[in-house]
């Protein structure tokens, strides 16, 4: 990671993967190019996008199968549209250390405008 998230969009499209995982308990990961309109709002708020259904499943799919080549997710096949995502220990430190990462860098920002 080098210290640097924004460095690449393959850590970036981790990153925001790994919380939506955390945030949906990893139940949202469509098997095709279908998802619910509720769903696919959320993402949107989430990501901060306005994909259609079809590039948003299509994105999830992409860093899913990216996230567990990395060995931060497994993917468990359920008989529902969608498949379940779980965080490996790997992949909850990985999470953990990004946020602690980019709220020490926040920090660093704030803590001389609070001295003045």
């Amino acid at each position: 990671m080098n210290g640097n998230i924004g460095d690449k969009k393959g850590k970036v499209n981790i990153f925001y993967f790994l919380r939506f995982v955390h945030l949906t308990e990893g139940v949202w990961i469509p098997r095709g190019r279908n998802l619910d309109t509720q769903k696919v709002e959320f993402a949107n708020s989430f990501l901060g996008t306005n994909y259609t259904q079809g590039v948003l499943s299509n994105w999830l799919n992409f860093v899913c199968n990216h996230c567990e080549e990395l060995g931060l997710v497994e993917r468990i096949k359920t008989g529902t549209p969608y498949d379940r995502a779980v965080l490996t220990t790997l992949g909850s430190r990985v999470l953990g250390f990004i946020e602690m990462d980019l709220h020490l860098k926040r920090e660093k920002v704030q803590i001389p405008l609070q001295i003045l």
